[in-house]
C-alpha cells in the first residue's frame, strides 16, 4: 500500500517550483542546475529527482512520455540517417544523442567558450562524422 501524502505536500511542491522559477530567473533556465535549486531550497538533489513528489497522474505519465520521445528522435534520426540506422542499432543510436546532450550542463554555460548554437553543430557533426571525421568547425 503506498503511503498516505503529507498534508503540507502541495504546499512544499509549490514553494520548491517557486524556488526554481526564481533560480531560472536569476541565472537563466540553461544556467540554472539542479544543483542551485536544491541548494537554495535547501534540499538535495536527489529530493528533487524524487518522482513521489509528484502527483500519481503525472508519475504513471513519465514512463510513456520517455517512449514518446525516444520513439519521435528514433524516428527523426531514421528519416536523417536512413543509410546509417536500422532496426538494430537506432534506440541506441537515440539514447547516444541523449547522453551528449544530458551531460551539456557540466560545460556549456551562457556567455562560455562555446555558444548553444556551435554546440548544436557539434552534435550534428558527431552524428554525421563521428570523432574521426570533419568538425563542425570545417563544414
Amino acid at each position: 500500500m503506498a503511503r498516505p501524502r503529507s498534508a503540507s505536500h502541495e504546499i512544499r511542491r509549490d514553494a520548491i517550483l517557486d524556488v526554481a522559477a526564481q533560480c531560472f530567473a536569476e541565472r537563466s533556465y540553461p544556467a540554472a542546475s539542479m544543483q542551485d535549486i536544491a541548494t537554495a531550497c535547501g534540499t538535495s538533489k536527489a529530493l528533487l529527482h524524487d518522482t513521489r513528489f509528484l502527483g500519481e497522474q503525472q508519475r504513471e505519465q513519465i514512463p510513456d512520455r520517455q517512449r514518446d520521445v525516444v520513439s519521435a528522435v528514433t524516428r527523426f534520426l531514421r528519416r536523417a540517417y536512413p543509410e546509417r540506422l536500422d532496426a538494430s542499432n537506432q534506440t541506441a543510436t537515440a539514447m547516444m544523442l541523449f547522453g551528449m546532450i544530458n551531460w551539456t550542463f557540466t560545460g556549456l554555460r551562457p556567455g562560455g567558450p562555446m555558444s548553444y548554437e556551435d554546440f548544436a553543430r557539434e552534435v550534428i557533426a558527431m552524428l554525421e562524422h563521428g570523432l574521426g571525421g570533419v568538425g563542425a568547425a570545417d563544414n
